[in-house]
């Protein structure tokens, strides 16, 4: 059975609440990731993309 990804599917108000409350906890917790990163990283004169592309090729180099 294939699933079509534009269907749109209708949510209850209580799964819409739902969804909301774990957005803004993610986007809490990714600001403050965020911030850390920043403040572990604020000497080593590197851009924000620079820091998570260095993260991703296994650390510093």
């Amino acid at each position: 059975m294939m699933i079509d990804r534009n269907t749109e599917v209708e949510l209850s108000y209580l799964e819409r609440l739902f969804m909301k409350e774990v957005a803004e906890e993610n986007r809490v917790r990714g600001i403050s990731i965020a911030n850390d990163i920043c403040k572990n990283y604020r000497r080593e004169g590197m851009f924000f993309d620079e820091i998570l592309d260095e993260a991703m090729n296994g650390g510093k180099q």
